[in-house]
C-alpha cells in the first residue's frame, strides 16, 4: 500500500517533530508532501504563539464546519452555499471562483472529514473595515459573521467547529494605514466571543495565522500573539471554550527557507498564472509550483496545508 501523508508524518514524527520524511509517496498530491512537522506547545496567556489542539474533540466529531475568512478560504461562494466544482472556466484562472486552480485547504478538510461546510469567506476581507480606511469597501470578519448570524442557523454547538483565517488582508493594508495590528486583533477576538454567545452558541474554534506569508514583523507578531494569549485565557475563564491554534508561519518558512521548497516536493516557489483574470501565459508545471495565482496557493499547497492542520489536531492536543 503506498504511503500517504499521514504515514509520512509519522515517519517524520519517529525521526523528529521537524524532520523530513525519508520516502516519499509520489502518487499523493503530485509529490508534494509535507517535510516538517508541527512546533507544538501549550496554550499560553503569556507566552509565545506555537501550534495547540486546547481540547477540540476529534475531526470526526464535527458534523458541520462555518468558515471565515478571505481568498485563502474562500470557495467562491460568501453566504455558505453550495460552492461550484473546482474547474476552470474559459480562461480564468479561479476555478469555481476560488484563487485556487481546485479545493482550498477548507474543502479537503471536509472532504477528509464528511462535514457539511459553510464557507462564508470572502477574498481580500479583513477583521473590520473599520479599523482599515483601505480596504473600507471589502468584506471582514464582522460583515461575514452577520451574515452568518442573520441566517439563523440552530446547530448543535458539541457537532458544529467554526474556522478563523485572517490576518493577511490586515497585514497588507498596516503598509498604507499605519499600524493598527492589535487593533485587528481585538477584531477578530470580539467575534469570537459574539459567536460563543446565543444563538450560536459556538464552543469549538479552529484559529489560523499566515499574516505574513513568510515575512516576519514586530506587528505582525503582535497580532497573532495577541490573539492566541487571549484565546488562552478565555479558555481559563470558559472551560466549554475548545481551541486549536495553527501558525502557518512554520509552514512557509519551511518552503521559502529551511529545509526549502525542493524538500517538499516544488521546483519553484514562484507563482504559475500571471494574473487573478488569466491564465494565458501560465507555467507549465502548476503541479510543482508554491503558488497558483501571485500570493495564492495552488491547490496542491492547499492539500499540504490542510495535512499540516490535522498534523496539528493530531500531535498538538492538551
Amino acid at each position: 500500500m503506498p504511503l500517504n501523508s499521514k504515514a509520512i508524518a509519522f515517519l517524520s514524527l519517529v525521526l523528529g517533530t521537524r524532520a523530513a520524511p525519508a520516502i516519499v509517496d509520489t502518487s499523493y498530491n503530485d509529490g508534494i508532501h509535507l517535510a516538517i512537522g508541527p512546533t507544538c506547545g501549550l496554550p499560553s496567556a503569556n507566552g509565545t504563539v506555537v501550534d495547540v489542539n486546547a481540547r477540540l474533540y476529534a475531526l470526526s466529531a464535527y458534523k458541520t464546519i462555518v468558515s471565515f475568512g478571505d481568498s485563502f478560504t474562500s470557495n467562491g461562494k460568501f453566504d455558505g452555499s453550495e460552492p461550484d466544482p473546482p474547474v476552470p472556466a474559459g480562461t480564468s484562472p479561479r476555478y469555481g471562483g476560488r484563487f485556487a486552480n481546485g479545493y482550498v485547504w477548507i474543502e479537503n478538510l471536509v472532504n477528509d472529514t464528511g462535514a457539511h461546510l459553510l464557507d462564508y469567506a470572502v477574498p481580500g476581507a479583513v477583521t473590520d473595515t473599520a479599523i482599515w480606511p483601505s480596504k473600507a469597501t471589502e468584506s471582514s470578519f464582522v460583515n461575514q459573521t452577520a451574515v452568518f448570524l442573520n441566517q439563523s442557523h440552530h446547530f448543535d454547538p458539541e457537532t458544529t467547529l467554526y474556522s478563523i483565517f485572517f490576518g493577511i488582508n490586515d497585514f497588507s493594508a498596516s503598509a498604507r494605514d499605519g499600524d493598527h495590528m492589535l487593533e485587528a486583533a481585538e477584531a477578530l477576538l470580539s467575534q469570537i466571543q459574539l459567536l460563543m454567545k446565543s444563538p450560536a452558541g459556538a464552543s469549538s474554534f479552529l484559529v489560523i495565522d499566515d499574516y505574513g506569508r513568510g515575512t516576519h514583523t514586530a506587528s505582525g507578531l503582535s497580532f497573532k500573539t495577541r490573539v492566541f494569549n487571549r484565546l488562552s485565557e478565555m479558555q481559563q475563564e470558559n472551560s466549554e471554550l475548545r481551541f486549536a491554534y495553527v501558525d502557518f508561519a512554520y509552514l512557509w518558512d519551511g518552503v521559502l527557507k529551511t529545509p526549502g521548497y525542493q524538500s517538499f516536493g516544488y521546483n519553484s516557489t514562484g507563482y504559475c498564472s500571471p494574473s487573478s483574470t488569466s491564465s494565458v501565459g501560465a507555467c507549465a508545471d502548476p503541479e510543482h509550483t508554491f503558488y497558483w495565482i501571485n500570493g495564492h496557493p495552488s491547490k496542491q499547497t492547499h492539500r499540504i496545508m490542510t495535512d499540516y492542520i490535522e498534523e496539528v489536531l493530531e500531535k498538538c492536543r492538551v
